[in-house]
């Protein structure tokens, strides 16, 4: 049972390390953006926040945000959307509530909130993380962290909701 241990955290370790990687490498290019799209990076993460892992790979939120956020003005915004789009296809957003549901317990909190914020570009998206209970999932992070007095925490969820309000019409906040 050690052996197992040890190899699950030198695997998030090697994980995470790639992903930083990624993430450095891809922010302010978007030709390396395209290329991990192209080798279906997208897809890679999916598992990964649907597997044991996910508590253990920060850098994997990062490399959600970069790849979601465009490099400067010049670029298309919906090489950037069609990202989203295609990350929301396969059921990120849905992945990342489930993460935001660990709540201030998830050293990653911050992180999954700033992640599903890039996400959530359109109203069709919005409704998906609302109808995965996202609404409560972040109210219960924002009323948490007023408790504890953790101000990063509430930023960053107070930006979510605001976001994904702003994106789904009223939606997200009526459900």
């Amino acid at each position: 049972m050690q052996q197992t241990t040890v190899y699950n955290e030198g695997y998030s370790v090697i994980l995470n390390s790639g992903f930083s990687v990624v993430a450095a490498a891809a922010t302010g290019n978007e030709i390396l953006k395209e290329s991990f799209m192209d080798l279906k990076i997208d897809e890679l993460i999916i598992q990964l926040l649907r597997g044991q892992h996910k508590r253990s790979i920060n850098s994997l939120f990062d490399v959600i945000r970069i790849l979601l956020t465009p490099a400067d003005n010049r670029v298309v915004a919906s090489q950037v959307f069609g990202y989203a789009r295609k990350f929301a296809k396969i059921g990120i957003a849905e992945a990342l509530v489930d993460a935001l549901h660990e709540g201030l317990s998830s050293p990653s909190l911050v992180s999954v909130s700033i992640a599903l914020r890039a996400v959530a570009v359109n109203d069709e998206i919005c409704r998906s993380s609302a109808d995965s209970y996202g609404i409560d999932a972040v109210l219960q992070c924002i009323d948490d962290s007023g408790e504890q007095g953790n101000k990063t925490v509430a930023r960053a969820c107070c930006s979510l909701l605001s976001k994904v309000q702003s994106q789904s019409h009223n939606y997200f906040l009526s459900s």
